[in-house]
């Protein structure tokens, strides 16, 4: 197993990607978010803002996901970042279950819907 991590900064947003591979696959990503668009969610050089983590389907629930942000979560206290936040929408059980197991447990705020959240989401984070 393999993690890329691709650095892009567009629209003065700044971000990296981190991509799983099995077997020269890709079988899932995520992006933290440094700066930026999101810079209500971001804290310079202490928070980023974790988002779109995605497992393909036929990976799921075989513990990639939390292989991929428990990386992440090491990296960037390697990194000297102190918290990690993140977004999620009241009906994903799924993500809820994997923030939660991983310590993403300290509500910070209820952001309001949005085209992207249609019915809101809450704001977590996890200090590292």
């Amino acid at each position: 197993m393999k993690i890329d991590r691709i650095r892009t900064q567009k629209d003065f947003v700044i971000e990296d990607a981190f991509v799983l591979r099995k077997d020269d696959i890709d079988i899932g990503k995520v992006f933290i978010v440094y700066d930026g668009f999101y810079s209500e969610y971001t804290v310079k050089d202490q928070r980023v803002y974790m988002k779109g983590l995605k497992i393909k389907k036929e990976y799921e629930n075989q513990g990639y996901a939390q292989h991929l942000i428990n990386y992440i979560i090491k990296l960037l206290k390697e990194e000297e970042y102190h918290e990690i936040a993140i977004g999620v929408e009241d009906d994903n059980e799924v993500a809820k279950h994997i923030y939660y197991k991983l310590g993403f447990t300290e509500f910070i705020k209820r952001e309001k819907p949005n085209k992207y959240a249609p019915n809101g989401f809450n704001l977590y984070i996890k200090r590292i």
